[in-house]
């Protein structure tokens, strides 16, 4: 059996273990407590008897012959009473007197006998129940003498087996509520971490302002999430600030960008020339950068999105896409083709599904080899509406992969194919999907690659 790896289940077996060991200690404890209480009333019965016998000893001179009539007599007298008693009278030098049960006195050794006084406790072969013994040393007027008495602790035996008994049928039941009762209350016990950890999920994905809740107990778990979230409120505050910055430098740049393409423009109208053509690609780079840079930093940061969002139909916008890209597929022999069912609605910005769409087919038919198949899909199930990329490429390097949808990150065969790309289509992908409560996926899908787009049915 594996360790059980949530808290609550440890914490339950925990508990469990913890009322056994009790159980076992606090049991072992009372049965023993029992036992001596038990065997104090036969201590008792023993001491009577032996007042008894030191009646029947009185007389004078002592008749042997009629103190073991009287032994006998008392020993069928008890043994009516439940009790199995045993009686033997000898002299200091170990003559016998008289004795009620001479079978019995012959499996007792002298050897097992308690000293004068004393008594103990002892069990004989083939007898199940335990013997209580006592020795004690009498003057009477007739000499002195031994009495040696035994009493059978039957009954006593009986009443801890009983007990025994019960507490092996109480003990699996006790355990098992225990169990439950455990498991219970490490479940409640654990519920504020259950809710700290599902909102420290939602944090960053979607709205600013979301913290860690708090019980208002004012324990360690209300601290941490304080703490927690106070941390947040100045990573959020630092995080608005890098927005703003962001969103400062992009309207800075836009505008030089835009005037350097004013006046390339106006020189190429003038005399057009290679030179030219380059510098304006590389403008329309730059732009492209501080848009896909912007959008980024919106998404990341949780911002507004940057058009209302509605239902859209994801079937009509891959078909918009695939439609868009056909012509540069066809030019490289690439079989473009789109497979779709009904259609598929999210509540999302048409333009930035569509932008994440793009990139995706755009590096599908960029990458894969001439003269191969790309097949774009969209796909509705279970709440969920998927969109699809998939090429017969090179695919991705398996220590690329772990980074392929953060900012920045190219791989060799991307940088060879597209020597003047950013690495932030993907990122884009990911971020407008997240934004939606999402997520984009890689798989390699035989020599090739499978990129998915997952967001919310409408």
């Amino acid at each position: 059996m594996s360790w059980p790896r949530t808290i609550g289940a440890r914490l339950g077996l925990f508990n469990a273990g913890l009322v056994l060991a009790s159980l076992l200690g606090l049991g072992g404890a009372g049965l023993a407590y029992v036992d001596r209480v038990l065997i104090a009333g036969a201590d008792r019965n023993l001491h009577d008897e032996l007042l008894d016998v030191a009646v029947m000893l009185e007389p004078e001179p002592l008749d042997p012959a009629l103190l073991e009539a009287q032994l006998v007599a008392e020993a069928a007298e008890e043994a009516a009473g439940g009790y199995d008693v045993y009686y033997r009278v000898t002299r200091p030098d170990g003559t016998p007197v008289a004795t009620s049960a001479p079978a019995f006195w012959s499996q007792v050794g002298w050897h097992l006998l308690p000293a004068d006084g004393e008594r103990k406790t002892l069990r004989l072969p083939h007898d199940p129940h335990r013997l209580r013994l006592h020795r004690s040393r009498l003057a009477p007027a007739s000499g002195p003498v031994h009495v040696d008495l035994a009493v059978r602790l039957e009954p006593e035996d009986l009443a801890m087996t009983q007990l025994l008994r019960a507490g092996a049928l109480a003990v699996p039941l006790v355990i098992g509520i225990a169990a439950v009762l455990g498991a219970f209350m490490a479940r409640r016990a654990l519920a504020p971490v259950d809710a700290i950890e599902r909102a420290a999920r939602t944090i960053g994905a979607g709205p600013r302002g979301r913290r860690l809740p708090a019980t208002g107990a004012r324990d360690e778990l209300d601290r941490l999430s304080e703490t927690l979230n106070a941390m947040l409120e100045r990573l959020e505050r630092a995080a608005q600030r890098n927005l703003a910055f962001a969103g400062d430098v992009a309207h800075e740049v836009r505008t030089p960008l835009a005037v350097v393409r004013a006046r390339l423009e106006e020189a190429q109208a003038a005399g057009p020339s290679a030179a030219l053509d380059e510098a304006l690609a590389a403008v329309g780079r730059l732009e492209g950068m501080v848009r896909s840079l912007l959008a980024l930093a919106r998404a990341d940061e949780g911002g507004a999105p940057s058009a209302p969002q509605a239902p859209v139909d994801l079937v009509e916008v891959a078909g918009e896409v695939t439609g868009f890209f056909a012509p540069a597929a066809e030019a490289r022999g690439i079989d473009l083709r789109l497979r779709a069912g009904p259609p598929a609605c999210v509540v999302a910005d048409r333009t930035a599904l569509a932008r994440a769409a793009a990139n995706l087919v755009d590096n599908a038919v960029a990458y894969a080899p001439e003269r191969s198949e790309v097949e774009v899909a969209v796909e509705a199930a279970a709440g969920w509406v998927t969109l699809s990329v998939t090429d017969q490429g090179p695919g991705v390097p398996e220590g690329l992969r772990p980074l392929l949808f953060e900012r920045f990150a190219r791989g060799p065969h991307a940088t060879a194919v597209r020597p003047g790309g950013a690495g932030l289509g993907l990122a884009l992908v990911r971020a407008v999907a997240r934004g939606l409560g999402g997520e984009a996926e890689y798989a390699p899908h035989g020599g090739g690659s499978l990129f998915r787009l997952r967001v919310p049915s409408a």
